[in-house]
């Protein structure tokens, strides 16, 4: 009866309540999933279910293994459970069990004859005891129960285990009273119940937990944390894609970053939660207006094509392909998002997402083909898992400052400025020079405090519910998020997003189904313009931003208010649709087949509108102007599969092979609308006196593919890895429409080899790897092989007629990425510490340029596959130890580096391309040519630059031949974690070395004309004969120094310098709160914490951010939050 009494008590513990929500969540998804998959359910129904080790079956094939796992694979097919003494699993011998299909009560016999070993079954937990007790050990059991009822001493015990780290119930942790056989194990919630004396001691053992003992000592409630054990890293498995593999039995390069990692960042595009923690992927946000856009690149920049999303790598969410190149108009959102449109993975809630991991080398990525020559970027989003059914609440409010403001010249300054360049060039002060002959000459206004100094607050509300049992799961969260921008005026981007996901198990687990939803419905309400410029540009002297009206101030018509911007405004609004389907069935032992099903579909909507009201009332033929675009995409694909994995010799084979289709249709565009006399009918196109068409698309791109892998691991060390795919792409011409790519992938486990172990005592993990093989790239655009012709303004008889604008090449064809790779991966003491190392040579050939025409074509050039390639290498770098590990302090380290190289390994015929003026053989592709400066002149105070072809004539290109690397020279990050019980503090630094343009770049106007400038100007030429760092002031354009300035100067080298930082990127400080203290509010889980990002950086930049490298636009934000996460 103890066991009875001990279920009826758990029992009664758990709240009604919760029971009838989880059974009413799992019965209405039991439902639907029947629905979609009858089918295959039925296909899938068990024949019959048996209670006793007698009736019920398992497939095993066992060579050679440990008896623990041999165990648990029994726990994996039934619904028993084993149990055993701590002391005895060192007996534990390596067994053998052919092919077949047993009993369990037959494979346990089979398994532990010839043993020291033998089994007795409890109902459904099943106790390995040593075989000396032999047939004696029922009498025993029983005397010990006897002995326990009759002892006064004898209490229950209950409680519940959790995992230390995340407080999330463990579900079939062993649980044994020391000495003896008796045990039981955690139900779903993580609960138990024992009987025990006072004097016992229980011991707690979970696979990847440390063990953990206590004594009873009268207790009759025992909750217990169990923590993860650093020796499981060699279990850890990472996302390969189209398969999932152990960490130490990779033989390719994947960086993956957590859903941990990601939470600790107040960020709102995944992109942002990556700067510096992937070697090999380096990350820009190129501008700090909420819903902004990322350059991303893995391993350098394969292609010499510079257009958007050309470079781009593959973005894979839940097994569908999701787009990586803005929809946004390019005449609507450009302007405003750094001239990049809004970034689609703005539209993927970062607080939905388990992990991100990025394929780097061929072995990893050639199982995409054509689309994994720049990477592959996996995203998985969270799923559920079996549990009692709980509820999260996560809660967050930040602000954003702009860090570093550019030091700028005082109103005394900015005037001495203006009028010592009137003299320079002998000249007086005109009636439209405002700033010195109408505007208060002691007026002062900091721009850039009053156009981009204000506050962006952040608030993000994230809320989950999830559970199940072992055969049907649920997870449905929903999020809110806000941000305003740090410009004057309530502008803010608004998101709303919801995640689903539903998991089914038949109950003889050989029919599997999940079904995933992610929405997002984005509203980004900005102004038209980023005001960054006008902060930096504008004359500390300008007037009054309102009059004494509290009207916009325009000053006589003397200048254009800068906050009539505010009412330019767009309006941006998103929706985002992500679904995905897998269903697998167990067809045999070995061989299973699957479906991926997928579908995206992603639209936008923006509005931009120039009203009347942001113009100079002086001009009263003013109308209003408003542009209207729509556009979308949407993709579905399907991936049937077949998988199959068995023993070969003394090892382990894993076939794959699949195919794919994929069709994606985008269309949109983007219209006009002028002459509204009505501001309030703005955004209503008919009440517009004129409408045309600023642009338009339509395109179809469909995609199939078969692919394969084979994988085999023999002796548990020597691992080979072989894939392949057979791409058809539909954006090549029909002779080239097909290709081929693969790869190999080879790892050794040397620290398995027993010379290895008997020597290097410390070494506690080695492995070699290598891989090569080819990937190619169709980030090209549809019909680009095709003739396309466009409308010209000429008319005859009143019709307009055609123009070619692109002419036909049947031949055009895939870019080819050839890459190879070679690794050590260590780990040491323990695995406390580990090191890996890898050398890459990425040779991306076949490149699509333009090639040159004769006139008589009509046409300049042709894109056309030459043979110039491109190389990317380096070296990356990642270490990672633990310096402290006790149970109530924990201090760990990571970091990682890298150091890329590139170059243009050769290009027939440069100097008669398009791009003879932009690369250079033998030199990277991110370099630039510049005009060498050499100084001031001392007599004409006029900026000098060499003369390469001494010909007295300073012009382009020939004399702008000096090149410089704006590229990385190496980039990386270094993070420390220090957990003091509940407290938890995690820094996280992002350094880069790197050159980049000063401000010298940023202003277009030289010093003397009617713009503010860095105070560095004041270091001027004054007269003949001073060493000066800064030419004379002048305010006439076309004089000589306003030449040197805007011709020469922005363009040599003098305008770059050194943009290296370090950036204090993460700060997170948690602290959790006992249980104590939150038990009264039936709390699970309490955690505060504050988090930071982008808090300060360390730089010599010469301007606002060096990140960015751009002081025209507004640079990333530094935010500060605080927040609180509960679950009950």
């Amino acid at each position: 009866m103890k066991n009875t009494f001990t279920d009826l008590l758990i029992r009664k513990q758990t709240p009604f309540a919760r029971n009838n929500i989880t059974a009413l969540i799992m019965r209405v998804s039991q439902v639907y999933l029947l629905i979609l998959t009858s089918a295959l359910v039925t296909m899938a129904s068990p024949k019959g279910s048996g209670q006793s080790i007698e009736n019920t079956t398992v497939k095993l094939e066992i060579v050679n293994k440990p008896l623990k796992q041999a165990l648990l694979e029994i726990e994996k097919q039934t619904h028993f459970r084993f149990q055993w003494d701590v002391a005895i699993e060192k007996s534990f011998p390596k067994v053998n069990l052919p092919e077949g299909k047993y009993s369990v009560k037959d494979a346990l016999d089979r398994l532990l004859q010839n043993t020291r070993l033998n089994y007795r079954q409890n109902k459904a937990h099943i106790i390995i005891i040593p075989s000396e007790e032999g047939e004696k050990r029922s009498e025993k059991v029983a005397d010990e129960k006897a002995e326990l009822t009759d002892a006064s001493s004898v209490v229950l015990v209950t409680g519940t285990v959790k995992d230390a780290a995340t407080q999330e119930p463990l579900a079939g942790v062993n649980i044994i009273v020391k000495g003896t056989t008796r045990g039981t194990t955690t139900d779903v919630e993580g609960k138990f119940g024992i009987e025990a004396e006072d004097s016992d001691v229980l011991v707690f053992s979970f696979i990847g937990f440390q063990p953990f003992e206590t004594n009873v000592g009268g207790r009759t409630v025992i909750d217990v944390s169990m923590a993860v054990d650093v020796t499981a890293l060699k279990e850890v498995v990472v996302n390969a894609g189209y398969w999932n593999v152990k960490e130490r039995e990779n033989t390719g390069s994947i960086s993956q970053v957590s859903s941990e990692e990601i939470q600790k960042q107040p960020v709102s595009n995944p992109l942002a939660a990556l700067h510096g923690r992937m070697p090999g992927v380096h990350i820009t946000q190129q501008t700090g207006m909420p819903g902004g856009g990322f350059l991303i690149q893995v391993r350098g920049r394969n292609s010499l094509r510079s257009t958007s999303g050309v470079g781009d790598p593959l973005y894979v969410i839940d097994g569908v392909p999701f787009t990586s190149t803005t929809i946004s108009s390019s005449s609507i959102g450009g302007p405003i998002f750094g001239g990049l449109g809004a970034n689609p993975l703005n539209n993927l809630n970062p607080a939905d997402i388990e992990s991100i991991e990025v394929l780097k080398d061929a072995d990893a990525t050639a199982i995409y083909g054509s689309r994994g020559g720049n990477g592959v970027v996996l995203i998985t989003t969270k799923k559920a898992k079996a549990g009692k059914s709980q509820v999260g609440f996560n809660f967050y409010q930040g602000v954003g400052k702009v860090t570093n403001m550019l030091d700028l010249l005082t109103t005394d300054q900015y005037l001495e400025m203006r009028r010592e360049a009137f003299v320079n060039d002998e000249a007086v002060p005109g009636p439209t020079d405002y700033d010195l002959t109408m505007w208060d000459q002691s007026r002062y206004t900091d721009w850039q405090k009053e156009l981009i100094g204000g506050t962006a607050n952040t608030t993000d509300a994230q809320f989950t519910l999830s559970g199940g049992n072992t055969s049907t799961q649920f997870l449905f969260g929903g999020g809110f998020y806000r941000q305003s921008t740090v410009f004057p005026g309530d502008f803010a981007d608004e998101k709303s997003s919801a995640h689903l996901n539903i998991n089914h198990v038949s109950p003889d687990n050989k029919f599997k189904a999940a079904l995933s939803f992610n929405y997002l419905a984005d509203k980004n309400n900005l102004l038209t313009s980023d005001l960054t410029n006008q902060a930096i540009a504008l004359a500390p002297n300008a007037p009054a931003i309102y009059d004494d009206n509290g009207n916009l101030n325009w000053e006589n018509s003397t200048w254009i208010n800068p906050l009539a911007a505010l009412r330019r405004k767009y309006k941006g609004n998103t929706n985002n649709l992500i679904a995905n389907g897998n269903l697998s069935y167990l067809i045999l032992r070995n061989l299973s087949a699957k479906a991926s099903i997928g579908y995206t579909n992603l639209n936008m909507r923006e509005t931009s509108t120039n009203p009347i009201s942001s113009r100079n009332p002086a001009n009263t033929s003013a109308t209003g102007i408003a542009f209207f675009g729509n556009s979308g995409i949407s993709t579905w694909i399907v991936e049937p599969q077949l998988e199959y994995n068995a023993s070969l010799g003394q090892g382990k084979v894993d076939i794959l092979i699949g195919s794919t289709f994929q069709n994606s249709l985008q269309e949109g565009q983007t219209v006009g609308a002028f002459g509204f006399t009505n501001d309030a009918l703005i955004e209503n196109i008919q009440a517009a006196s004129s409408v045309s068409i600023i642009s338009t698309n339509f395109s179809e791109y469909r995609y199939n593919a078969l692919f394969g892998r084979i994988g085999y691991k023999w002796r548990e060390k020597y691992l080979i890895n072989l894939t392949g795919r057979r791409d058809g792409s539909s954006r090549f011409g029909p002779d080239k429409r097909f290709a081929n790519f693969g790869a190999v992938g080879v790892g050794w486990i040397f620290s398995e080899e027993k010379f290895i172990n008997n020597t290097l005592s410390f070494l506690s993990f080695g492995k070699v790897r290598a891989s090569y093989g080819v990937t190619g790239s169709d980030q090209i655009g549809d019909y680009q092989y095709l003739n396309t012709y466009s409308t010209t303004s000429n008319t005859y008889d009143g019709i307009r007629g055609l123009v070619p604008t692109r002419l036909l090449n049947q031949d055009y064809s895939w870019e080819e990425n050839k890459k190879f790779e070679a690794a050590l991966e260590l780990a040491f003491l323990k695995d406390r510490l580990s090191l890996n190392s890898s050398w890459y040579r990425n040779r991306s050939s076949n490149q699509l340029v333009g090639f040159s025409l004769p006139a008589i074509t009509g046409q300049s050039s042709i894109q056309y596959n030459l043979p110039a390639t491109v190389e990317n290498s380096g070296w990356e770098f990642e270490l990672r130890a633990t310096h402290v590990k006790t149970p109530n302090f924990t201090w760990s380290s990571s970091a990682n580096l890298t150091i890329p190289d590139s170059k243009l390994v050769e290009y027939p015929n440069l100097a008669g391309s398009p791009y003879a003026n932009t690369y250079v053989v033998g030199e990277p592709l991110n370099v630039v040519k510049t005009f060498q400066y050499l100084g001031v002149d001392a007599g004409t105070g006029v900026y000098t630059f060499s003369d390469l072809d001494g010909d007295g004539i300073i012009s382009s290109p020939l004399d702008n031949q000096t090149l410089i690397n704006l590229g990385q020279n190496f980039y990386g990050g270094f993070e420390n974690s220090i957990t003091y019980k509940g407290l938890q503090i995690d820094l996280f630094f992002q350094f880069v070395n790197q050159l980049g343009y000063n401000f010298f770049n940023s202003f277009s106007n030289p010093p003397g004309a009617a713009v503010n400038q860095p105070i560095e100007v004041m270091n001027r030429w004054q007269s003949s004969g001073d060493q000066a760092d800064v030419q004379r002031f002048t305010q006439r354009f076309g004089s000589d120094p306003s030449n040197a300035y805007i011709n020469f100067l922005s363009n040599s080298n003098k305008a770059i310098s050194d943009a290296s930082f370090v950036r204090l990127k993460n700060l997170s400080v948690s602290y959790d709160l006992p249980l104590k203290l939150i038990g009264k509010a039936n709390a699970d889980k309490a955690r505060v914490y504050i988090v930071g990002q982008n808090l300060f950086t360390i730089t010599e930049y010469r301007g606002m951010d060096p990140e960015n490298r751009n002081a025209r636009v507004l640079p990333p934000l530094k935010v500060i939050a605080a927040g609180i996460q509960l679950t009950f």
